[in-house]
């Protein structure tokens, strides 16, 4: 991440504060990012977590009340902003092991021995032109039954209308599968929900225009190839067998 990329979440932090909670459209959104995640937490026994680019505390908040009470929790923000939020709405942030700065650039050797059975990076990725040496990395932090849980943006969707504050890279499903290959990472699930540019959701937030716009979305994925055209694509992956 460039300084002006980290001075635009810096500022940008108390607008970006409960975004998530805010509208019909970004709490549909959420909640079916949440189902995602949800679908592959270990709740049995006490994991070692790591959220990467945590922000004010959405995916924290909720993975960490779901898994063991005995587990490890670890975040990743380069914000000093973001994370004063997290702060505030992270109730377990005192027992947080928080690591500010850059994923790609942080050294995780000053955790010898300690890897991961659980990995999030939830609209991360999106800002980094880097899918290999992301790849790589979580591949030496992933525990041997270890998962990791992120979203990309689709290269194939149509996106042109986004309104976009920073730099936003988007990879097709051909290369993301070639990248991950690469890397020893194999896939458990891709999935995607939406074909619709974003502005047509922030235009009609409205209840009854957001079921109609839900609908359509379904209609259109009746017909074309399952994940083409999705706009984000929601990926677990673990290490190859």
């Amino acid at each position: 991440m460039t300084n002006n990329e980290l001075s635009y979440w810096d500022s940008y932090s108390k607008k970006y504060n409960g975004i998530w909670d805010r509208t019909l459209y970004q709490k549909y959104l959420s909640s079916l990012e949440l189902s995602f995640i949800k679908k592959y937490l270990i709740v049995a026994r006490p994991i070692i977590y790591l959220d990467i680019g945590c922000g004010y505390g959405r995916i924290l908040n909720f993975v960490a009340p779901k898994i063991h009470t005995g587990s490890k929790v670890f975040a990743v923000e380069p914000s000093v902003e973001m994370l004063k939020l997290c702060k505030e709405n992270y109730p377990g942030y005192s027992k947080l092991s928080v690591i500010n700065t850059d994923f790609l650039k942080y050294n995780f050797s000053k955790f010898p021995n300690v890897t991961f059975d659980l990995i999030t990076a939830i609209r991360v990725l999106k800002y980094y032109n880097s899918y290999g040496d992301w790849f790589d990395k979580i591949f030496s932090l992933l525990s041997r039954d270890g998962i990791f849980i992120f979203t990309v943006t689709n290269s194939h969707s149509v996106s042109f209308f986004d309104k976009l504050g920073v730099n936003h890279f988007k990879i097709s499903l051909a290369g993301l599968n070639y990248y991950l290959e690469k890397s020893g990472l194999e896939v458990l699930s891709i999935e995607g929900y939406q074909i619709l540019p974003e502005f047509l959701y922030r235009v009609f937030n409205k209840s009854l225009y957001l079921n109609l716009l839900i609908g359509f979305e379904r209609l259109l994925s009746s017909v074309l190839p399952n994940l083409q055209f999705k706009r984000v694509l929601y990926v677990a992956v673990r290490k190859k067998r």
